[in-house]
């Protein structure tokens, strides 16, 4: 550099860098599982690098909407792209109503900054609204695990329903057998069914207690399955079912003994005739 009079410093060599590269996104972030059991505000995050310049975090901005089945750049249900804020992180509005959103996506897009202006839009993502309900079958017992065939020798079923949440309409449960040696093909039988009441599982619980009756001999499977038709919506329908083992005899082949247990009566009668039967061949001999 050369002043006005002539002077002349000394020469410096300096590299410079222009950044021209645009900010990186990372994955999204949920403070809480997508279900229709959200209430209030979500918070939402993405995460976003910038090898460079560094990400100007007040320039970036979210955006959100709701989409039918989770393609395309523009979300079809709210027909355009909702603003969450400036920044990589927000909160979507608190006067969303979930409870209705099940079945559909949740679409987030974002727009990146560095500090270079470098800037980046993001690809629409979907994320599916999940049922929040779930019902569970626990604690499942038959009082007993052999009976008589026919409609003479009920048993008792006892087994406990569950919701991780409350939930405040009626619930169908039904018992169905099905032969132990049963293939994929095999149709299962309802043994009987009932109906749990509105208000059921205020406190998130219901036990349950039926009588049932296998009509023919052999061995069967026992189904305890909460909501048969799949009616209701939930987050998980694969362990709606309880399964117990239970064997019925031919009430010919084992009379009228419940069980399979001997009646004390009819032990000590046959071990009267057996000793009266040895006594008289004692006095012959």
């Amino acid at each position: 550099a050369t002043d006005r009079v002539g002077n002349i410093g000394d020469s410096h060599s300096v590299t410079m860098m222009i950044d021209r590269t645009a900010p990186i996104a990372g994955g999204w972030v949920f403070a809480s599982e997508i279900t229709d059991s959200l209430f209030g505000s979500v918070a939402v995050s993405i995460d976003a690098t910038d090898a460079n310049a560094g990400i100007d975090v007040a320039s970036c901005s979210i955006e959100y909407g709701f989409d039918a089945n989770g393609a395309g750049s523009i979300p079809d249900i709210s027909t355009d792209w909702l603003s969450v804020g400036s920044g990589t992180s927000g909160n979507l509005s608190s006067a969303i109503d979930w409870s209705t959103r099940a079945g559909q996506y949740l679409s987030l897009r974002a727009t990146l900054v560095d500090t270079a202006g470098n800037s980046a839009t993001t690809a629409a993502s979907h994320f599916l609204i999940l049922p929040g309900l779930d019902f569970t079958v626990t604690d499942a017992t038959l009082n007993r695990l052999i009976v008589r065939a026919g409609t003479q020798d009920p048993v008792l079923l006892e087994a406990q329903i569950g919701t991780n949440e409350f939930y405040s309409g009626s619930v169908v449960v039904s018992i169905q057998s099905a032969p132990a040696s049963r293939d994929s093909l095999t149709a299962w039988t309802t043994l009987n069914s009932m109906v749990l009441p509105s208000g059921s599982f205020i406190d998130q619980q219901e036990q349950i207690s039926m009588n049932v009756t296998l009509l023919t001999a052999g061995e069967f499977d026992i189904r305890i399955i909460v909501d048969p038709n799949d009616s209701i919506p939930e987050r998980d329908e694969g362990n709606n079912e309880y399964f117990l083992l239970i064997g019925a005899a031919d009430p010919q082949v084992i009379g009228s003994v419940s069980g399979f247990v001997p009646n004390l009566l009819i032990l000590f009668i046959v071990g009267l005739f057996a000793s009266s039967i040895l006594n008289r061949r004692e006095s012959a001999s």
